[in-house]
């Protein structure tokens, strides 16, 4: 899944995005979450191969 797939499952299931979705650089981003227990969760994508 896309971190944008990912962050539109969080808030449907009752969850916050605490950082949007950020670019690193033109191949990688990143994210972070809080579910609903309050665990902060980090999310990387890169389409970079290798």
């Amino acid at each position: 899944d896309s971190i944008d797939d990912v962050l539109a499952q969080v808030t449907e299931l009752g969850g916050t995005v605490t950082l949007p979705k950020g670019e690193i650089d033109p191949t990688s981003w990143y994210a972070v979450f809080t579910d609903p227990d309050g665990n902060q969760i980090g999310l990387f994508e890169s389409t970079h191969a290798g």
